[in-house]
């Protein structure tokens, strides 16, 4: 099984776009769009890379 790309954006919209050109290059993608998901699933997917936002409502990205 290959490791996913972890992908940290509140704006859906823009997640899915990013989401989408992702799949069709071939990456498996999970997404949340909090500092406390993108923990959570980091711990539980261990991603191979982490796209993560800057601005998000709990937690700064700085602080993820």
């Amino acid at each position: 099984m290959t490791h996913p790309i972890l992908l940290v954006e509140d704006d859906v919209k823009l997640a899915e776009v990013a989401r989408v050109y992702l799949e069709e290059a071939g990456f498996r993608v999970i997404h949340t769009e909090s500092g406390a998901g993108a923990l959570a699933l980091a711990r539980t997917e261990n991603p191979a890379l982490v796209l993560l936002d800057l601005m998000l409502p709990d937690l700064s990205g700085e602080a993820v």
